[in-house]
């Protein structure tokens, strides 16, 4: 698991807080977020979320973050008085360009200059951190161990991107932390300057002074900073290696002998073999053989392995109309986990989810040599059923027997112009918001909106573009727990899922939900609408629009009819289920309060800092948790002793500290 702090302004792009809630070993795991509000050391103001998820930079599903998290943090950032915009800042640095050279001054004193370490070691590695991070602090103990075996070759350099964490806190921080690498401030706009969202982040300068890697997000062992160490060092590293992300595991198991490949995977008896490889990389897992359903198959071996593949090569001589036919069985998560057909380094195929033995067949479209793959391809997240692919009579036909196999492709419903979510019934109606300087448009992105007129549930439609392969695709619903696979709900003209469930102010506290089509991998969404369940939380959507700073004046129907009402849905007082109130209040021995403190509030994995009004008093909505709470600033004027510890009532409620005024 990858933890990290998004970090943006508000309002900004809702998008980029929004998460999918995801299940694992049959437990709904829900994004926790806490927040912080302070100034970078760049001096930027900015607002702090910690989104505990399971992480992927290059997946959507670590992306889009549910509304329900958002409007908790567009509630906390309220109650924290976070209302101004961050500040922008233009983008100096980047990867796979040269690192410009920058000098920094340990806690020991200890001058370090970027281009004087690289004469010295082979890498250097940036983190980027703070104290409060709780995700920075798990990771440490893992970098420290890599940099304990390595530290010969690499160097790190970890600097605080908080201006608050002065010279005594990181010292201490690092004394109690049994850190040994250089640790100081990032004093020269590196958090800006990369255009980062989030800590930690890990920075990797190479040899040859350039940025070959960048990622946010703790690293969940010491094997994945000894992986990272690795594809950095060594006399075969002799130009820059750019990586968008680190690889995943490398293979616990040896490659299949190939005369093992080829009697598992080729027709028993024909005249014209195929000749299977496995294949050289060194991250890519082989296929094994098997015994499946009294069939000698190949299966793929990286079951469990998140970010992984496993593959089978081979090469074919063909004319035009031949066609590469296959039997497969997948028992894999449908629309993230998929089995992979790919011809000259492209996918032209895929299939996921549960599917008993079928035949597939690839038709060549010229004569010539064509490189194929046959792929099991996992994803960072959690897996589903079996978790592997069988394989078997791979073959080229030609003539009626390749007829006969293309005739049996699955056939999907007609692609259209580009990829579309409607609403089915009788009352759903498109709306426009009035959106003058196209504040809404930025926030939501190009997405369509609709009141369907039910406060229950939405039966959604889904339209994929032509050319694109709905086994690749998937469906949510940012107030539902799971994606839906695509090719599970097939009509005769798209792909029709019923009982989405649809938020109403009154219900919930939320007036609208957003659905979404999403592809396997990627880092955007294909299609996205957001329905309404009526006009008064089209209202309400509009005022909580306006409370935030978006200037969105009114709606009206598609066809210009104007709204019948303008009652506004009201929101109810409590918090959603799984959720609680806290108030934390300061005072002095005579019950006066007391400003100017912040409160350490803790789950036994994070710590996260939120500073009291005015008037002494915190208060959040937060999931219900025994939270753990500190004093972390004591104002001058007062005494008190920052060990004392309390902990909040699960079920939510209020927490007094008492300082002395002296």
């Amino acid at each position: 698991m990858r933890q990290g702090f998004l970090v943006m302004g508000i309002p900004n792009n809702f998008t980029l807080l929004r998460c999918c809630w995801r299940r694992k070993k049959g437990k709904l795991r829900t994004p926790i977020v806490f927040m912080k509000f302070f100034r970078l050391t760049s001096g930027i103001s900015r607002l702090i979320i910690f989104v505990r998820l399971r992480w992927k930079p290059q997946n959507v599903k670590g992306a889009i973050l549910m509304k329900k998290m958002l409007a908790l943090v567009l509630a906390l950032a309220m109650c924290l008085g976070c209302a101004a915009l961050a500040e922008e800042t233009a983008l100096v640095y980047a990867l796979g360009a040269p690192m410009p050279d920058f000098t920094f001054t340990d806690i020991n004193g200890v001058s370090h200059t970027l281009s004087e370490t690289l004469k010295e070691k082979e890498m250097v590695l940036i983190n980027l951190w703070a104290t409060w991070c709780g995700p920075c602090e798990s990771e440490f103990p893992f970098l420290e161990e890599a940099y304990e075996q390595y530290k010969d070759k690499v160097e790190v350099f970890a600097l605080s991107i908080d201006e608050n964490d002065d010279d005594a806190k990181l010292t201490e921080y690092v004394a109690s932390h049994g850190l040994t690498f250089p640790v100081g401030h990032e004093t020269f706009n590196l958090f800006a300057g990369f255009g980062l969202n989030g800590v930690p982040t890990s920075i990797v300068v190479d040899r040859f002074g350039n940025v070959a890697f960048i990622a946010t997000g703790s690293q969940p062992s010491t094997d994945a900073f000894v992986r990272l160490f690795g594809l950095f060092l060594g006399d075969e590293y002799t130009q820059t290696n750019v990586l968008a992300f680190l690889p995943g595991e490398k293979p616990s198991i040896p490659p299949t002998d190939e005369a093992e490949l080829n009697r598992a995977l080729n027709v028993e008896g024909t005249a014209a073999p195929l000749s299977f490889t496995n294949s050289t990389d060194e991250y890519t897992w082989p296929m094994a053989v098997a015994e499946k359903d009294d069939r000698t198959v190949l299966v793929s071996t990286n079951t469990g392995k998140d970010t992984s593949s496993a593959s089978v090569l081979t090469t074919v001589e063909a004319k035009a109309g031949d066609v590469f036919a296959f039997d497969y069985k997948t028992s894999t998560e449908a629309g993230c986990d998929l089995f992979c057909l790919s011809v000259n380094g492209q996918t032209v195929k895929a299939f996921g989810g549960v599917k008993e033995w079928a035949t597939y067949g690839y038709e060549f479209p010229a004569d010539g040599t064509y490189e194929i793959a046959l792929s099991y391809i996992k994803d960072s997240l959690q897996a589903a059923n079996e978790d592997m692919i069988w394989l078997d009579n791979a073959r080229v036909v030609d003539g009626e027997e390749a007829a006969a196999v293309l005739a049996n492709n699955p056939v999907y419903p007609e692609g259209t112009k580009m990829t579309t979510i409607s609403f089915v019934g009788d009352n759903v109606k498109q709306v426009f918001f009035t959106d003058p300087k196209f504040a809404l448009m930025s926030t939501f992105g190009m997405t369509n909106y609709y009141v369907i007129d039910n406060t229950e549930s939405a039966t959604v439609k889904v339209t994929l573009a032509k050319g694109l392969d709905p086994e690749m695709y998937a469906f949510g619903c940012e107030a539902a727990p799971e994606n839906y696979a695509l090719t599970d709900y097939m009509t005769e003209d798209g792909y029709v899922i019923p009982n989405q469930p649809i938020d109403t102010n009154q219900a919930s506290g939320f007036p609208y939900t957003t659905y979404f089509v999403v592809k396997a991998g990627a880092e955007n969404v294909e299609a996205s609408a957001i329905a309404i369940a009526d006009e008064p939380n089209a209202n309400a959507f509009v005022a909580m629009l306006q409370q935030y700073g978006i200037n969105v004046p009114g709606w009206k129907y598609a066809d210009g009819t104007l709204p019948s009402t303008d009652e506004v849905a009201e929101a109810p007082q409590l918090p959603m289920a799984g959720m609680a109130s806290y108030t934390i209040k300061c005072v002095d021995q005579d019950g006066n309060p007391v400003a100017g403190t912040m409160i350490n509030v803790c789950t036994d994995e994070t710590c996260t800092p939120m500073p009291v009004d005015e008037n002494g008093v915190l208060e959040f909505t937060m999931p219900a948790y025994p939270y753990v709470l500190h004093v972390l600033i004591v104002p001058e004027g007062y005494e008190f002793d920052k060990t004392v510890e309390e902990i909040a009532p699960e079920e939510g409620g209020e927490v007094v500290f008492t300082f002395q005024k002296v």
